[in-house]
């Protein structure tokens, strides 16, 4: 993000942006409350349990713990870049966003930038149409009896033909001057070249496979060619453009982002057949990059689904070597998982297709986990020797970072050092050693999220985080100032206020999506669920809060002084019979100091 597109220039785009109308134009909305409610765009359900509130600019699904604000809704429903998110914001507030380059606000440039992706996606789409209005016997054939895809798997894809033939696609499609030339810039033609003059198809006698943004949005083509001869390329792909970087998109991702969330987890396979294959046999969660390598873009797309991914590439030796380039990107993504080690010569279609989805599932679960692939690589070349350990050590000292918690690098390191034939202590230098850091600090330690308490909220509590949500721009400030000490005793009601006072002092506001991700990061999910209930309802709190914040105040002060006087008793009655000097020098010193007290408040 550039400098000059300042958190408050952020934070005013989203308060001028009404949420409810944003979502509500992908999805069915209706008034609850203070919110709206409707079906969750980011899994299959069939009651709503998705909430929108408009006042604090924030969404909540109870189903799946979707969460966030406007940009997180564009960047992970309809895939935009957050840069693109925060023009499409500009867009609909009016306010100026600088540009990537000069810093100064440049309106018209975003308009026509989104413009043209527009004018691309919508050429794309008309193509994909005719595509499939186009699939004839020879792709059907491939396709159904050769490939065993069922045509209800090739609808949902959108697989068509592109007819073998030079200008098949200029007449129905691009029909303007314009559509030529954007049809040059996404592929779709290449422009004659010597004294002819017009344009060609690009795509020619190959099935063709639409490939489509997180959003549905159609960014371009792979297409797959039925021909045997040798100079003839198996997959085209449609070249990189505004609107279509292979290292960015996953194909199959917009069919498979509900499955992703629903079942907790991606298959990620190396073609676009093996997803077909697979999503037919019951894994709808399966996607596929475009041919090349996963790169961190792709895995940065999974991660917004799930945490967890099974790589299930290809039997073969290209197949296992793009395995272990993948597992490292993966766990740098914060992605965990296992990977699939296929029988040689098998690839996912093969495979479901001659055992099923139950001996596939059997492999998932006998899967390695992705860290074991790449300490198995640096192991391969291992003879036992002196410099082959000191090999393997400098190979794996970087990846320990990449494990998500202290166990898991404890644990692999003491896995390592059995393998190795070295002490652990000794291991532990030489990894840090490696790494250029002191033997303690290889990595920090990751502390399990504090618990809440199991016991339900005392009602005074409860109902002040309520006041204080509901209230939190007139009331906060005089939370902040208070000396809150043993007032609250309740740990999800104190850890609701904490970061409701860290959101507000960061930003003067209370921002409801930043509490959620803030609650999401210290691991309270009960403390989320608490707060979309409360911003959701309708606020019980009539007449003057600043009032009923005194009052709730004052009552848990009492309640403070209560459990101190209790606590004091309870000692005394200890030392009564412990040391009893003690206990009369207590009483003694406690007389003293509320008979004082008594005198100044009489004004003696």
């Amino acid at each position: 993000m550039n400098n000059a597109v300042t958190e408050q220039i952020i934070g005013e785009m989203k308060r001028r942006t009404s949420l409810v109308q944003l979502i509500g134009e992908h999805v069915t909305l209706k008034k609850a409350g203070r919110s709206h409610v409707g079906l969750c765009p980011f899994h299959a359900e069939k009651g709503p349990s998705f909430h929108v509130t408009d006042s604090e600019g924030f969404y909540y699904c109870f189903g799946c713990q979707a969460r966030g604000d406007a940009i997180t809704f564009l960047r992970e429903y309809l895939g935009m870049s957050f840069r693109e998110a925060l023009e499409r914001l500009s867009e609909r507030t009016g306010i100026p966003l600088p540009s990537n380059d000069t810093g100064h606000a440049d309106p018209s440039a975003s308009r026509a930038a989104r413009e043209s992706r527009d004018r691309l996606y919508a050429l794309n789409q008309d193509a994909a149409s005719y595509f499939r209005s186009s699939l004839g016997p020879e792709a059907v054939s491939y396709l159904i009896e050769k490939r065993g895809l069922s045509p209800e798997t090739i609808e949902t894809f959108g697989v068509g033909w592109a007819p073998d033939a030079w200008d098949s696609l200029s007449g129905p499609v691009l029909n303007t001057f314009q559509r030529q030339r954007d049809a040059v810039t996404v592929g779709l033609v290449a422009q004659r070249e010597g004294a002819g003059r017009g344009y060609y198809d690009r795509f020619r006698g190959r099935v063709m496979f639409p490939v489509y943004t997180i959003a549905g949005q159609v960014a371009g083509f792979s297409g797959r060619t039925l021909s045997s001869d040798p100079e003839t390329p198996k997959y085209l792909n449609s070249p990189e453009s505004e609107v279509f970087a292979k290292g960015e998109l996953l194909f199959g991702l917009h069919q498979a982002r509900k499955f992703i969330r629903m079942r907790g987890r991606a298959i990620v396979v190396e073609g676009n057949v093996d997803v077909l294959s697979m999503v037919q046999a019951g894994f709808q969660e399966t996607v596929a990059p475009m041919g090349t390598a996963l790169t961190e873009a792709q895995c940065q797309l999974l991660v917004r689904l799930s945490s967890q991914v099974v790589l299930a590439y290809d039997g073969d030796n290209a197949g296992q070597a793009a395995t272990r380039k993948a597992a490292p990107i993966l766990l740098a993504a914060g992605v965990n998982g296992r990977a699939v080690t296929l029988p040689r010569g098998e690839d996912p279609d093969s495979f479901v297709q001659k055992h099923g989805a139950e001996a596939f599932e059997a492999l998932v679960a006998s899967g390695r986990p992705l860290f074991d692939v790449i300490v198995d690589e640096a192991m391969a070349p291992f003879d036992g020797s002196v410099p082959a350990k000191a090999r393997v050590v400098e190979a794996l000292a970087p990846s320990f970072s990449l494990l998500a918690t202290q166990a898991e690098r404890d644990l692999y390191r003491k896995r390592l050092a059995a393998s190795l034939g070295v002490l652990e202590g000794d291991l532990n230098r030489w990894l840090a050693s490696a790494r250029g850091r002191p033997p303690q600090s290889d990595a920090p330690a990751v502390s399990s999220p504090p618990t809440l308490s199991a016991r339900p909220a005392p009602k005074l509590e409860k109902a002040l985080m309520e006041l204080l949500l509901r209230h939190a721009s007139a009331l906060l400030p005089f939370w902040a100032a208070r000396d809150t000490g043993d007032l609250i005793t309740h740990a999800g009601v104190r850890a609701v206020l904490d970061a409701a006072l860290q959101v507000y002092e960061r930003v003067g506001l209370l921002d409801g999506a930043m509490l959620l991700e803030m609650l999401s990061d210290a691991g309270r999910h009960d403390a989320q669920v608490a707060v979309v209930r409360i911003l959701s309802a309708t606020d019980p709190f009539d007449g003057d809060p600043e009032r009923a914040f005194v009052d709730l105040c004052d009552a848990l002060d009492a309640q403070a002084r209560a459990r101190d006087d209790e606590r004091e008793r309870a000692e005394l009655a200890r030392l009564s019979v412990d040391d009893p000097l003690e206990a009369l020098r207590r009483m003694e010193n406690t007389a003293a100091s509320r008979a004082a007290d008594n005198r100044g408040l009489s004004g003696g």
